[in-house]
């Protein structure tokens, strides 16, 4: 590790030049209105009724609706397939229609 470092190596052979080449992959995020809030607003748990789901979906669609980095959000959730909780606005079932809909010719 020490000879990595005296090479500009991080852990795992990346350079630093390297890992600040793919920053803008996150940099969203530290203009995020949810940088801050709990993952509840966002995720639900197994236990959670119709009710509570759609009262929490609402809150989270609130915090994205005012959201400087919605698009870039909703982008990256479609981008690596997640598959759970409220991402720029849209819930998984909504991403996994927008894919189809961005795959078909």
């Amino acid at each position: 590790m020490a000879q990595d470092a005296q090479d500009g190596q991080a852990s795992g052979g990346l350079s630093r030049g390297s890992l600040r080449a793919y920053t803008h992959l996150w940099d969203w995020q530290l203009n995020a209105n949810c940088r801050y809030l709990g993952w509840e607003t966002f995720f639900g748990t197994g236990d959670e009724s119709t009710g509570a789901r759609i009262r929490r979906e609402q809150s989270a669609r609130a915090i994205c609706a005012q959201c400087l980095v919605r698009s870039e959000c909703r982008d990256h959730a479609l981008r690596i397939g997640e598959s759970f909780g409220i991402w720029g606005g849209t819930s998984a079932i909504e991403r996994s229609r927008l894919r189809r809909r961005n795959e078909r010719p």
